[in-house]
């Protein structure tokens, strides 16, 4: 039977249908009047006898619609009829990176499909920069950056431009500090936990870790989360097990540039473990390719491990667009679309005044494995 609270729920979504059309009916009346302006949301649910929550809801459909705009401290204008579709400023510092080329790709498409335009600029200077992106595309949304970018760099960039900035993924530091900006990102300590899980209920007790710059905070929480798993199955953590790489640049090809031995300490390290008895057995890595994994597995590690005993840490799109091989594998995922939509309702609902930056990390984390080539869509979790 369906409890109380659902049906709570799907009476408030009944409430929101109803604000929703009362508004839309009110824009609709006033998009030939140049700089309309909807009531204040408490008026507005004092007129509707609705919730202030039920009004929030209707006014952020119709952003999505890009019929009413919102800005900071002034209010919610109604969108002319027959003005050009806004869009968005998408900045990304790199072009080869996989990582940055999908997310440019999802935003894009999540974007059209919104009816917004793309203006899409690579710079690792946004700041200076500036003017020369207001210019191009000046009634625009607001900002979205896909590369990690420095507190320094975002806080002035924030300072600079009017208008809302998102930030999609972590910012370049070593501890979590406040958000600067509204951001959205994945839970790698989630990700990181259950693939280690994985391979602990396939019977390993060795497992390694491979991560990019343990200095960067998404590494250290990927670190944390492999350690809460081992000690959570009673496996005391070895500290040799964890290994860190530097990044690696890509060719405008989008191939990784491996040298053709590991940093001295970290081959020490690999060294240390085929010396012992007891080497690990499973080993769970974030790299973006396939083909990348494949060198990593010959040539630092001897292909010591089999596809079995890999888990990879990446995006459900990863493994459509990078990872096409026939070896059977699992993968720890999350959706990146999932991360894009969510940064782009961010944008597109700016805060009030006062309000300080919002982070969401992504909780919905997927298992997934390959058998015979072929993804199965879910598994496990």
């Amino acid at each position: 039977m369906r409890n109380a609270e659902m049906d709570e729920l799907d009476a408030e979504l009944l409430v929101v249908d109803r604000v929703e059309q009362a508004i839309r009916r009110e824009v609709i009346r006033l998009q030939c009047v140049k700089g309309a302006k909807l009531p204040e949301e408490r008026v507005l649910g004092r007129r509707l006898q609705a919730s202030r929550r039920s009004v929030r809801e209707a006014l952020k459909r119709l952003r999505r619609e890009n019929l009413i705009r919102s800005i900071r401290g002034k209010g919610t204008f109604i969108i002319p009829a027959g003005t050009k579709a806004r869009g968005v400023h998408l900045i990304c510092g790199e072009t080869h990176h996989p990582y940055a080329m999908m997310c440019v790709r999802v935003l894009s498409e999540e974007l059209t499909r919104r009816r917004l335009s793309c203006n899409l600029v690579i710079s690792n200077e946004p700041i200076w920069d500036w003017d020369f992106i207001s210019a191009n595309q000046p009634e625009a949304n607001g900002v979205i950056l896909v590369s990690q970018r420095s507190r320094g760099l975002l806080e002035t960039l924030c300072r600079k431009c009017a208008m809302p900035v998102v930030l999609v993924g972590d910012m370049d530091e070593e501890f979590r500090s406040p958000p600067v900006c509204d951001q959205v990102l994945r839970n790698s300590f989630a990700m990181a936990y259950r693939a280690t899980e994985y391979l602990i209920d396939r019977g390993h007790r060795r497992i390694a870790l491979m991560v990019w710059d343990i200095r960067k905070v998404g590494s250290r929480e990927m670190q944390s989360g492999y350690i809460e798993a081992l000690q959570a199955h009673g496996i005391d953590p070895d500290p040799s097990w964890v290994i860190s790489f530097p990044r690696l640049a890509f060719t405008a090809e989008t191939k990784p540039i491996l040298p053709p031995v590991p940093d001295p300490s970290v081959a020490r390290q690999i060294n240390g473990w085929f010396a012992d008895t007891e080497p690990p057995t499973g080993f769970i890595h974030s790299t973006a390719l396939e083909t990348q994994i494949r060198d990593m597995l010959h040539f630092y590690f001897r292909d010591h491990f089999d596809y079995g005993s890999v888990v990879a840490v990446t995006y459900d799109e990863d493994l459509a667009m990078w990872y096409s091989g026939l070896q059977d594998m699992a993968a720890v995922t999350v959706s990146l679309r999932q991360i894009a939509t969510r940064a782009l309702e961010l944008l597109l609902s700016p805060r009030k005044a006062g309000e300080p930056p919002r982070r969401e990390i992504l909780e919905q984390v997927h298992l997934r494995r390959r058998i015979n080539g072929v993804w199965e869509k879910n598994f496990g979790f």
